[in-house]
């Protein structure tokens, strides 16, 4: 590639573009920071029995299975969201509706830690603490 390069803040015109500043035949090349967020749904601040949630309180306290289902926004698409417990991938979701079934033998307190890609790989997490009882 012939040419010059140059770096820097460059004036951006919303209606133009960068075009007017770049010299012709300037190859421009730009990376979007991503905007990306996840925010647990459910479980909330409830008490859940067999996944139905009965009543409402200050930490989520379950009985049985639980469906945890996450909320994600991207400017860039979502390419992946992981669900971990206490720091263990349990599920990878590509797709929406983006949850996952929580049905294994699990008894006390857990944290319930999100993981969101979007296809710049950019990241973003959320957690909830819960207190489960599922024999």
């Amino acid at each position: 590639m012939n040419g010059n390069v140059q770096s820097g803040n460059s004036p951006y015109d919303g209606n133009d573009g960068y075009m007017d500043y770049l010299p012709k035949g300037t190859l421009l090349i730009l990376r979007s920071n991503g905007n990306i967020s996840v925010s647990v749904t459910r479980p909330s601040n409830a008490l859940y029995i067999n996944d139905r949630e009965i009543i409402p309180l200050n930490r989520a306290i379950i009985f049985g299975k639980i469906t945890i289902d996450v909320d994600v926004a991207s400017d860039m698409g979502v390419k992946e969201v992981d669900f971990y417990i206490d720091g263990n991938l349990k599920y990878k979701c590509t797709g929406p509706p983006y949850q996952w079934l929580w049905d294994e033998h699990a008894v006390g307190n857990h944290e319930i830690e999100i993981k969101a890609y979007d296809s710049q790989d950019n990241k973003a997490e959320d957690a909830l603490g819960i207190t489960i009882f599922n024999l």
